[in-house]
C-alpha cells in the first residue's frame, strides 16, 4: 500500500511536470543531441503503462472515496482547503475545469459558509478562499461580541430529579412550555396529549402524574419474543449454577410455626391455588422444619393472594452490611416529579 501510494504521488508529479513542459513549449529536438535518439513513446502511452505496472485500481478507489467523503466539519477553512487541494490531485478526471473545482470545494464546506454565496459569483478558487475567509472571520467576531461573563449560581432543588432525554422528546415530538408548566406529547396513535401541573411544592409528599400507558402487546420487543413474555409462566426457570444460601444468626433455633386458622372459603381457595402451583411445578411438598405458615392478602380486585409469612425467618437472617432501599425512600427521590417514562 505504501509503495503504491508513493508511485501514485510520483505519477502525479510527472503529470504536472509534463503539463508545465507543454505550457512553456520546450523543443524536444534539443534533447536529441544530448540524450541520443528519443524513442517514439507518447505521454498517454507512458501514463497508461506506468499506472498499470505500479498503481492498482484499489488504491485509486480508496483515494476517490477520500475525496467523496471529505467535509469541512470542525476544520478551519484553510485546513480544509489544504486537504482538498492535496486530495484533488488523485482525481484529475473530476477537476476538468476551474469552475468544476470551485463547485466541488463549495459543496464540502459547512452550511454557514456554503449558503452565503452562489457558485456563479465565484470565478476561481482564489475568490472562493477570499469570501470564505471573510465569512469565517466575521463569524468569529460575532461570537466574541456575544460573549458574556456568567456567574454560576446554585439553586436549591425542589425534588425535580427526572431528566428527559432529547431522543425521547424528539421521538414523541415533545413541546415543553416552561412558563405555564405544561408539556404536550404525541402518543402512538398520533394524538396530542397535554399535561399541566401547578407550581412545584416544597413539601416532600410523593406525587405521580402519568400521561399515557402503553399496552404490553404493543411493545415491539414483547411481540418479537413471545416465548420470553408469556401471559402466564409455564414452568420454573432453569436451575442456576450458583446455590442460594440464607445466612442465619449463629445459635438460631428451628423456626416452626403453627398454621394460621382459616375460614372454609379461604381453605377452598388455598387448595385451588396450591393445586395450580403444584401442576405448574412452582412448588412441591416439603416437611422442612424451617417452613413458614401461609396467609391470604386481599387484592384490589377483591380476590385473595396467597402469601408466605417469612417474618420470623427474616428476623433471624444476618442483615446486609449496606442498607436496602425502602419503597418510601424511593418515592422520596421522586417527590414533585411530573414525568415518568
Amino acid at each position: 500500500m505504501q509503495a503504491e501510494t508513493t508511485a501514485l504521488l510520483f505519477f502525479l508529479y510527472l503529470s504536472q511536470l509534463f503539463m508545465h513542459v507543454q505550457d512553456v513549449g520546450i523543443d524536444f529536438g534539443l534533447l536529441d543531441g544530448i540524450c541520443g535518439e528519443i524513442l517514439p513513446v507518447t505521454w498517454n502511452v507512458f501514463k497508461e503503462a506506468f499506472r498499470t505496472a505500479h498503481i492498482s485500481e484499489d488504491i485509486m478507489e480508496i483515494k476517490r472515496k477520500e475525496v467523496r467523503n471529505l467535509q469541512q466539519n470542525n476544520m478551519s477553512f484553510m485546513d480544509f482547503l489544504n486537504k482538498f487541494n492535496y486530495l484533488s490531485r488523485y482525481v484529475p478526471e473530476e477537476m476538468t475545469s476551474e469552475a468544476r473545482k470551485v463547485n466541488l470545494c463549495q459543496e464540502r464546506l459547512n452550511p454557514d459558509i456554503k449558503h452565503q454565496h452562489s457558485a456563479h459569483d465565484i470565478p476561481n478558487m482564489n475568490s472562493l478562499a477570499d469570501k470564505a475567509l471573510h465569512i469565517e472571520e466575521s463569524a468569529k467576531e460575532m461570537i466574541a461580541d456575544h460573549k458574556r461573563k456568567w456567574v454560576a449560581q446554585k439553586y436549591a432543588s425542589s425534588g425535580l430529579d427526572i431528566i428527559l432525554g432529547m431522543d425521547w422528546l424528539s421521538k414523541h415530538r415533545g413541546n415543553i412550555d416552561c412558563a405555564n408548566r405544561a408539556i404536550s406529547l404525541v402518543n402512538t396513535d398520533g394524538k396530542v396529549v397535554n399535561s399541566t401541573s401547578d407550581r412545584a411544592s416544597t413539601s416532600q409528599q410523593p406525587s405521580l402524574h402519568s400521561l399515557f400507558v402503553s399496552e404490553l402487546n404493543l411493545v415491539p420487543v414483547v411481540c418479537e419474543y413471545p416465548d420470553v413474555f408469556p401471559n402466564e409462566l409455564p414452568s420454573m426457570p432453569p436451575n442456576c449454577d450458583i446455590e442460594f444460601v440464607i445466612n442465619l444468626v449463629p445459635g438460631t433455633a428451628l423456626i416452626a410455626k403453627r398454621p394460621y386458622r382459616m375460614t372454609s372459603e379461604n381453605l377452598v381457595d388455598l387448595k385451588k391455588q396450591i393445586d395450580e402451583q403444584l401442576e405448574k411445578g412452582f412448588i412441591r411438598s416439603s416437611s422442612s422444619p424451617w417452613g413458614c405458615p401461609v396467609l391470604f392478602a386481599l387484592k384490589r380486585d377483591g380476590t385473595m393472594r396467597m402469601c408466605v409469612d417469612y417474618r420470623p425467618l427474616n428476623e433471624a437472617t444476618i442483615k446486609n452490611k449496606y442498607p436496602l432501599p425502602r419503597i418510601d425512600d424511593l418515592f422520596d427521590h421522586l417527590t414533585s416529579a411530573r414525568i415518568f417514562f
